[in-house]
């Protein structure tokens, strides 16, 4: 059901922004009929019946989610209530955006960008002059410089936007993820591994994280990261020495290929969202997981 796409989007955002504030213990309980919300979980509805696809905050009241059907919504209470801002005319689904500040947003869709610089009262298509490749997750390291990954490589702007191009130094054309820790340290989901550069874009190296094809990442900082794979298990591996060597911290075989996403706090609590709206909740960097 699409409104269930829709609920568990909220509930992942009030996990994150509730959770990594407090540490608290919680008893497990059991696991709701889908759909619905655990004790102490509030269902929050947005005025669309459209799947949403991210969802992402600048700050504790100004969020963005994002969906099918170019979808786009915006709350500026913390998520207590949301406006449509979708964008017109677009049929595709919205799958990231890179807030730059209140007004100021980004959003990539399959074959291409766009951007809005009044809070998404109105949005413009950004001509990339890129080659036809899927577009995946864009990112601002500040209102200047930005970075896509595509499935034709990691693609760079440094006029903000005006014009883009490949950075030639990477070895994997195909990349689904891209987040920068400082000014100089980022980190991309290539087709095959996890990459990393330390001198802001320029190159990318491989830090051979040992999934082959991780499906989901999560970058914490310059030295910390996760990366996991769900195709017939759950395996979460991590990294505590910017990727010198990886663990496996997780693993098991009997749930399938139920992650959908992974999300840490800090080094020890983290939360993943799984099918059927199941959030699970670690408070030991990864080691167990426990539904909320």
């Amino acid at each position: 059901m699409k409104s269930k796409s829709i609920i568990t989007a909220i509930l992942i955002v009030s996990t994150l922004l509730v959770g990594c504030k407090k540490k608290e213990t919680k008893t497990e309980e059991p696991l709701p009929a889908s759909g619905t919300p655990a004790t102490g979980w509030v269902k929050k509805v947005g005025p669309t019946t459209n799947n949403l696809n991210r969802i992402k905050f600048y700050n504790s009241t100004v969020g963005y989610a994002v969906g099918n059907s170019g979808t786009v919504l915006k709350t500026i209470d913390g998520g207590d209530s949301w406006v449509n801002k979708s964008i017109i005319g677009l049929t595709s689904a919205v799958n990231y955006c890179s807030i730059i500040d209140t007004q100021t947003v980004w959003i990539t869709y399959a074959f291409g960008v766009y951007k809005t610089m009044n809070g998404g009262n109105s949005w413009a298509s950004v001509n990339t002059g890129l080659s036809a490749f899927i577009f995946n997750e864009i990112y601002f390291v500040n209102s200047i410089k930005g970075f896509i990954a595509t499935s034709g490589g990691i693609a760079t702007t440094n006029d903000a936007g005006v014009n883009w191009a490949y950075v030639p130094t990477t070895t994997v054309t195909s990349f689904t993820k891209i987040k920068f820790t400082d000014a100089l340290t980022g980190w991309a989901n290539g087709a095959s591994d996890i990459y990393k550069t330390t001198d802001g874009g320029v190159n990318w190296v491989s830090t051979n994280e040992g999934l082959s094809q991780p499906e989901h990442c999560f970058f914490l900082s310059n030295t910390e990261a996760w990366a996991a794979k769900s195709l017939s298990s759950d395996t979460i591996r991590k990294t505590t020495n910017g990727g010198t060597t990886w663990s496996t911290v997780f693993t098991n075989t009997s749930t399938g290929s139920g992650m959908k996403t992974i999300w840490f706090c800090d080094s020890n609590m983290g939360f993943q969202s799984r099918t059927l709206a199941q959030i699970q909740k670690t408070t030991n960097g990864g080691a167990t997981w426990t539904n909320m």
